[in-house]
């Protein structure tokens, strides 16, 4: 049976984690920010298709992919570290 991290091991079924999926990261000058309003198109440093962070309690725990499903976007993992 495969096990996840063991930092998670102690955890009740019930204990609420928080999630987050990290696309990417950029820095920009202050300028630049105030000038963005509704519509501004911001580039990332990622090619399309390529995977992203996936974090649980601000730790490393995968990687996954965006996907749509119908009008919904999901995640897909690639990869969830820990596993033996």
């Amino acid at each position: 049976m495969s096990k996840t991290n063991t930092q998670f091991d102690n955890r009740t079924p019930e204990t609420l984690m928080d999630v987050r999926f990290e696309m990417a990261r950029l820095r920009v000058p202050i300028d630049t920010l105030l000038n963005y309003s509704e519509g501004t198109l911001i580039e990332l440093n990622k090619l399309a298709g390529e995977t992203f962070d996936v974090c649980v309690n601000k730790v490393p725990f995968g990687k996954g992919e965006a996907i749509t499903t119908g009008e919904q976007m999901g995640i897909r993992f690639t990869e969830i570290f820990g596993r033996e």
